[in-house]
Order: C-alpha cells, then sequence, then structure tokens
C-alpha cells in the first residue's frame, strides 16, 4: 500500500524560469531584458525605426531542451510587446515584478487555460483570443507558472500614461480606475473574450514577418490598433457585468496557502467550495486570484502536481499502477492511465520513457 503522504517534490525549489530569467539579469525587470536583448547585436540584430522610438528583436533559445522563439516590440520606454513561441518540455516558473504598466495578455494557444471559459470547464486547452488584462502596483510581485507543451502567447505592456494621451480609455468606469490608479499593493485583474475582429488583428500582427523599417511601421500600427480594440472588449466586458478582480497582499498570502494545501495529501479531494470556506473566501475569489497569482486554475495545478509524482513513484517502481494511481487521487486504474497519457503523452507503463525533471515543479 502506497500511503498518501505528500508528494515527494519539494515546494521551495525553484523551477527553471521564462524570459525573465533567462534573458535578465536577477532583477526581473521588462525593460532590463529588453536592453539587455538589444545589446546583443551580434547573436539577435535588432531592428530600428525612429518613429515612437520604434525597435523589434528576435530571440531564438534552446535552454534545457526546451525552445524558444521570442519577438520582443518597444515604443520607447511607454510599450513594450512580448510573442512567445515555445515547445516546453518542463515546467517553468518566475516571479513579475510590479513596474506599473497596464498589462494586456493574449493566448493563442497553449496547456494552461486562462479566460471566462475555464470556470466551465478546466479541462479546455485554450486555442481562441482570450484576453486578460491586469495590473499590479510597484510593491506588487505575482508568479507565472507555465506546463509543458506548445505555447504561442502574446503579452503587451502598457504605461498608464500611454492609455491616457493615445487611447480613450473608460478612466471613469470600474475597470478604468482600478487599472490606471489602483491602490497601493494592490493586483487588478479583467478577463474577457476577443471579438473576431481583434482575434484577426492579432493573428496578423503575430504572423507579420519583420525585415525593415516599413515593416516596423505596419507592426506599430496593428499593435496600436489591437490595443484599441482590446480597450474596446474591456469596456464591453465590465458593461456587461464582468467583475473586476483585486488582490490585496492579504489575498495574495491566502493565494499561498491554497497552493501549500494543493501539495498536501495527493490522494484527497477538495472541492472549491470547502477551500474557499476553510480560508475564508468565496470560490470567485479563490479560482481568479489563483489564475491571476500562479497563471492556471486550480484544477490543472492540482493535476499537473498528482502527474508529476506519479511519475516519480513509477520510475522508482514503489508500486503497481492501480496502487499508484490511487495515491494520487485516481480510484479507478483506467482513469489514472487516461489521465497519465494526457499528460506526458505516453501511458504509465511507458513512464521509463518520460525524462525526469529533477522534482523542479512549482510551490
Amino acid at each position: 500500500m502506497i500511503p498518501p503522504s505528500k508528494n515527494s517534490f519539494d515546494p521551495d525549489t525553484k523551477a527553471a524560469g521564462l524570459f525573465r530569467d533567462i534573458l535578465g539579469d536577477g532583477s526581473n525587470s521588462l525593460l532590463q531584458v529588453f536592453e539587455s536583448v538589444e545589446r546583443e547585436s551580434n547573436e539577435w540584430p535588432t531592428l530600428t525605426n525612429p518613429l515612437m522610438e520604434g525597435s523589434c528583436t528576435n530571440v531564438d533559445i534552446v535552454d534545457r531542451q526546451s525552445r524558444f522563439r521570442w519577438h520582443f516590440m518597444r515604443l520607447g520606454g511607454d510599450l513594450l510587446l512580448v510573442t512567445t513561441r515555445a515547445d516546453v518540455h518542463e515546467p517553468r516558473i518566475e516571479t513579475v515584478k510590479g513596474e506599473g504598466f497596464v498589462e494586456f495578455h493574449y493566448l493563442l494557444e497553449g496547456p494552461v487555460a486562462v479566460g471566462v471559459k475555464a470556470q466551465d470547464d478546466p479541462e479546455i486547452s485554450f486555442h481562441s483570443g482570450d484576453l486578460f488584462c491586469c495590473r499590479q502596483t510597484e510593491d506588487v510581485d505575482y508568479t507565472v507558472w507555465s506546463g509543458p507543451g506548445e505555447h504561442l502567447k502574446t503579452s503587451i505592456y502598457v504605461t498608464p500614461a500611454f492609455l491616457t494621451e493615445y487611447t480613450d480609455f473608460p478612466f471613469e468606469s470600474a475597470a478604468g480606475q482600478a487599472l490606471i490608479s489602483p491602490p497601493s499593493g494592490v493586483s487588478t485583474m479583467i478577463e474577457t473574450i476577443l471579438s473576431a475582429d481583434s482575434l484577426m488583428t492579432l493573428r496578423r500582427m503575430i504572423n507579420l514577418q519583420v525585415s525593415n523599417r516599413r515593416d516596423l511601421v505596419t507592426l506599430t500600427g496593428l499593435i496600436l490598433q489591437l490595443i484599441g480594440e482590446s480597450v474596446d472588449s474591456i469596456d464591453a466586458a465590465t458593461e456587461k457585468g464582468n467583475p473586476v478582480q483585486d488582490l490585496s497582499p492579504a489575498d495574495v498570502r491566502m493565494i499561498a496557502e491554497l497552493r501549500s494545501r494543493l501539495h498536501e495529501d495527493l490522494a484527497e479531494h477538495f472541492t472549491l467550495t470547502r477551500l474557499a470556506k476553510e480560508l475564508g473566501t468565496n470560490t470567485t475569489k479563490l479560482k481568479s486570484g489563483f489564475r491571476l497569482v500562479n497563471g492556471t486554475t486550480i484544477h490543472k495545478y492540482r493535476t499537473a502536481i498528482r502527474m508529476e509524482h506519479a511519475l516519480d513513484l513509477l520510475q522508482r517502481r514503489e508500486g503497481s499502477v492501480a496502487a499508484i494511481g490511487r495515491a494520487v487521487g485516481y480510484e479507478r486504474q483506467a482513469s489514472f492511465s487516461s489521465a497519465f497519457k494526457s499528460y506526458f503523452g505516453v501511458p504509465p507503463k511507458s513512464a521509463h520513457q518520460v525524462r525526469r525533471r529533477g522534482g523542479e515543479f512549482p510551490k
């Protein structure tokens, strides 16, 4: 019998990072990453245009067997864009420092569920243009976690001054006040779905091959168009009742406690209602807060922990497939085998084919 104890992954072990960790100097500053990339002109040539101080750089890196292709674009220090195309082979986590930007995140493909539809079916890996807009003040940090798989996503970071000067942002609305002038120590999040026109703009922007200054001007126009359309989407979403979610330092501590609990007895079946009651909050705050802080849903995070622990047990041959399945919360062997194959691409009996990840998993 395998005891339903804590999983073998050390919650304090730091997983491999994303572009801030890989390309930065440890400060996790966006501007510092851009400046560092642009300095490496011999390895990653940077194209510039005096129009709005535009510049763009393409970076291609193979890191710990994961493949990353980043497109960095910026307009001075007021607008920064990062498009990520990646084949991720191990969990990735990094800290995002509060720098006062309003952030627009667009998911086109990835194993991480982000968006309003995640509340209905947490098994979905989205291929639609879900928009996730957030703002953290400069005294707030959060972490982003990405699981193994193919990723295609774009993030645009804009200063409040840029939005004030160049867009008809709904400043008097709840969304405008929360994103442009939030109180100290608070992270704000709004989720919605892009319109078909905005999704087309996003895909044109991502697929544009920039090889000269004219292309850079075209790309600049598409970015500004997408921001304008995104502001419209946020405005429309809040008018329809999409809530503006705020996280205080106490909320962040509560999410950290939840994350710790998810690493406990992996055979236990939590319910969101029970977890929310024990942590003194409601299920809406629990779900949206967890997505903001950790970049994934509670369901997918818990599944990933279970699968990683099951892999460890299988590769150490510490029980039958059925027993290991029960140890991570699956009463039926068939259900466990199906979940394991969905996560790793091979059935449990072929666990030896999966490369060990050294216990590196987010806490």
